[in-house]
């Protein structure tokens, strides 16, 4: 399975990340102490019981954290945010956001059943008055945290086309982990020289690879998903088609309206019966103009409108 550069920072087996983590948790268990003792920062170290319960508080930090990153890892790989941007949002609100404000509560309810007077968390206003808050505070910081690392993550393998996958000049896939998500590994593909290919697929647009399989789209709104699997789908592709970006192959012919940014890093294009506008990624960019001009869209060595 392809890790990510997040999951090799954050994940639990990496001993640097959890000594960051747990240094992090210490902050937040101290204030959690601090604050409703109304102490300095440091004079709270001199209060009777202080140790204990900062070490209750330092290790409830430390478990939320872990289930905050844990679930966040799954919600990227399970609803990538650029495919999926509504179940993604529904699962961490969910089990991100929601399951810890609960999670933290119960945890420190048990230290405070055994180790103070109050027994009953629920009836003890200090918790849900100062320490709450900060709990709270933690739960969206850390979310928001985490959610940016998997994003600008998510961000580069979009823009790069970045799997990673190897391809060939017009993007077929040699090897692929979104493939492999959706092909098993004993399906057996026969060598390129010996595929025909299915020119029935010139009738779509675009081939968009999501997590309930592949969908062909045709016009404005209107697409089926394929019944084949993606591996099988690319092998049989004509040589019109072209993958853009990680999840999307185009139909080169229905292209027009092609602009470039100012250094012509990657380009922008519309196709036939859609108003969507579309972005090659940048490690396709070069590629993506040669097969235009091989395919007559682009004259060899054409200026092509910039951007505003």
């Amino acid at each position: 399975m392809n890790v990510t550069l997040t999951e090799r920072i954050l994940e639990p087996s990496n001993p640097k990340a959890q000594i960051l983590v747990l240094f992090g948790s210490l902050l937040v268990g101290h204030a959690a102490v601090a604050i409703p003792e109304k102490a300095s920062f440091f004079a709270v170290i001199l209060i009777p019981g202080y140790t204990r319960a900062l070490l209750f508080s330092t290790a409830i930090a430390f478990i939320v954290t872990q289930y905050i990153y844990q679930m966040c890892r799954i919600a990227h790989k399970k609803y990538p945010m650029f495919l999926n941007p509504r179940k993604h949002l529904w699962f961490r609100i969910g089990l991100s956001v929601a399951v810890p404000l609960i999670l933290a509560p119960a945890l420190a309810g048990g230290y405070f059943y055994f180790f103070t007077p109050y027994k009953n968390i629920f009836k003890n206003t200090v918790y849900f008055f100062q320490i709450y808050p900060i709990v709270v505070l933690f739960v969206v910081l850390g979310n928001f945290i985490f959610e940016l690392f998997f994003w600008v993550q998510d961000r580069y393998a979009h823009d790069s086309a970045n799997d990673p996958i190897d391809i060939d000049a017009r993007g077929r896939v040699i090897k692929s982990a979104t493939a492999m998500v959706l092909v098993k590994d004993s399906d057996y593909v026969a060598p390129p020289s010996e595929i025909e290919p299915d020119c029935e697929l010139l009738r779509f647009n675009t081939i968009i690879v999501t997590p309930k399989g592949v969908r062909g789209a045709y016009g404005m709104r209107q697409s089926e998903y394929l019944a084949e699997k993606l591996i099988h789908i690319e092998a049989r592709l004509p040589k019109e088609f072209f993958r853009i970006s990680e999840y999307v192959f185009v139909n080169i012919p229905k292209v027009h309206s092609i602009t470039a940014d100012r250094l012509e890093r990657t380009y922008y294009f519309f196709l036939d019966t859609d108003t969507n506008e579309l972005k090659v990624a940048r490690r396709r960019a070069k590629d993506f103009r040669i097969i235009c001009e091989e395919l007559g869209i682009l004259k060899k060595g054409e200026k092509v409108p910039y951007r505003d």
